[in-house]
């Protein structure tokens, strides 16, 4: 930013550099934060190179919290239930510039077996959409080389695309914003940050489905324990395992700590049909506390044909 540019940014609705280039939002942020560092006995500093960069800093002296948070039992979100869902397998396009907006949303709809293509701006995502033809598209309203408004436009200017869903996602606290997503062709609009019980919500009743819950995975997990034995029992009683075979890659993955293998294993789990998926539910829960030798222990009796 050059030195005209800093004195700016601080203003209500003001928004710097190349339009192109600009993030979603309406200007207020900066104004909004100066005042909150302000209430707090600070200011917030800029320091910028054109072409180069920006940091942004303040500093703060606190006191040390001696409060302890512990979350209340009902914030955990009924949807961390939801094992899958009835009927065919669902493709969902998520159109957006923010990697981590993508990435967020994927892997929040991946667990629940769903196909997730992703595009990082509206052209692209008109492409994407022609290629793989999506039961539901995501959509970010602000990107660069197309909007979602007009990516929209487009979309429902082709016979294949007059009743897919779309669903525009945006920062923005504009009505005006919500209204032209309707006028462009949107169905349904998400604010952000997307709260996961709103999506699930939002998709089932755009794609009419009735979803598979299991009710008794977590408490499983609470009432073994570290007694593997137990838990090693209760999955090969009331569980499908995957074939040995298909075994590998989760074994392979857990020899060198590779919880990202190990994610991607059990993902495959749930493409293998739809018996698998509890197994596969429970498989993402240990990696998610990266507990190697849990998972070790599940598997390894069902990898003795294999000679492990």
């Amino acid at each position: 930013m050059t030195r005209e540019q800093r004195e700016r940014i601080f203003l209500p609705f003001e928004q710097v550099g190349d339009s192109s280039r600009r993030s979603e939002g309406t200007g207020l942020g900066l104004a909004i934060s100066q005042k909150i560092v302000a209430m707090m006995g600070s200011k917030l500093f800029v320091e910028s190179t054109p072409g180069v960069g920006s940091t942004f800093w303040f500093d703060l002296d606190l006191p040390e919290s001696c409060t302890h948070f512990e979350p209340e039992p009902n914030t955990v979100i009924s949807m961390e239930r939801i094992i899958g869902y009835q009927g065919e397998k669902r493709k969902i396009l998520v159109v957006d510039d923010r990697w981590e907006n993508c990435a967020v949303i994927t892997k929040m709809l991946e667990q629940s077996g769903f196909e997730l293509v992703e595009a990082s701006n509206g052209k692209e995502g008109l492409e994407k959409a022609i290629e793989v033809q999506p039961h539901l598209i995501i959509a970010d309203l602000m990107m660069p080389v197309m909007d979602g408004f007009e990516m929209t436009r487009q979309l429902r200017q082709l016979p294949e695309f007059q009743t897919t869903t779309v669903i525009a996602t945006s920062a923005s606290v504009f009505e005006g914003d919500r209204q032209k997503s309707r006028e462009s062709g949107c169905n349904d609009f998400l604010p952000k940050p997307i709260q996961i019980e709103e999506l699930f919500h939002k998709i089932e009743k755009s794609l009419n489905l009735i979803w598979i819950f299991d009710d008794n995975t977590k408490t499983r997990f609470e009432e073994l324990g570290d007694e593997s034995n137990h838990f090693t029992e209760v999955i090969s009683t009331d569980m499908a395992i995957p074939p040995s075979k298909e075994l590998i890659s989760l074994y392979e993955a857990l020899q060198i700590g590779d919880f990202k293998g190990v994610e991607d294993a059990a993902m495959q789990f749930k493409q293998l049909g739809a018996e698998y998926i509890p197994f596969a539910t429970m498989i993402l829960a240990l990696a998610d506390e990266f507990d190697d030798e849990k998972i070790m222990q599940l598997i390894k009796p069902y990898l003795s044909e294999l000679g492990e």
